[in-house]
């Protein structure tokens, strides 16, 4: 068994973060999925906060746990419905941030529910949804497909502490988030 951030000594691949194969409260029949660890993500290290949850609150920091499954739990991040859904993550420290990377729904259980949608860096989170003082990453126009990966990249990396992805849908959306990686230099 790998812990994040480790490397097979045997092949050299990449490895798992954090999944270990079983979670308790997963049905053995649901396909679960998991992200590469890579030793410069800032997401093991943050403080999750979104503008809402479709469900009790727990599920707001499950895009940086590293795997997410298919069952009535979810394990996704995903909003109640808001005209401008975000979720954030506060670094703790001031990183130079050059890309972030998204996963959306691999299957189609439900729709991806992933449009419209921009990635902010800066040191400012006021927890009401106004990121406009932090530096525009990338913006996504249009919906997404299941099992994209969207890069929101720079070739001139953004210092910040947080990192915000919101959907800009003013005739209002859900945001769902299965994984995320904050990637720094």
């Amino acid at each position: 068994m790998y812990s994040k951030r480790e490397e097979c000594q045997l092949s050299k691949a990449l490895v798992s973060r954090h999944w270990t194969g079983m979670v308790a409260a997963v049905n053995p029949i649901q396909e679960c999925f998991s992200s590469w660890a890579v030793s410069n993500d800032a997401i093991p290290d943050a403080t999750i906060d979104a503008s809402s949850t479709a469900n009790d609150g727990r599920e707001k920091e499950m895009p940086a746990v590293g795997y997410y499954c298919y069952d009535e739990n979810g394990y996704v991040y995903s909003s109640a419905l808001h005209t401008t859904p975000w979720w954030a993550a506060d670094l703790g420290t001031v990183r130079r941030i050059y890309a972030v990377r998204i996963l959306t729904r691999r299957k189609n259980t439900y729709p991806p529910r992933f449009q419209n949608v921009e990635v902010r860096v800066g040191n400012v989170n006021l927890g009401n949804g106004d990121f406009s003082a932090n530096k525009l990453l990338g913006l996504y126009e249009g919906e997404a497909g299941y099992g994209e990966v969207i890069n929101f990249n720079t070739s001139d990396p953004i210092s910040g502490s947080v990192v915000s992805v919101q959907s800009i849908n003013t005739q209002g959306n859900y945001l769902i988030l299965p994984d995320i990686q904050i990637l720094y230099m």
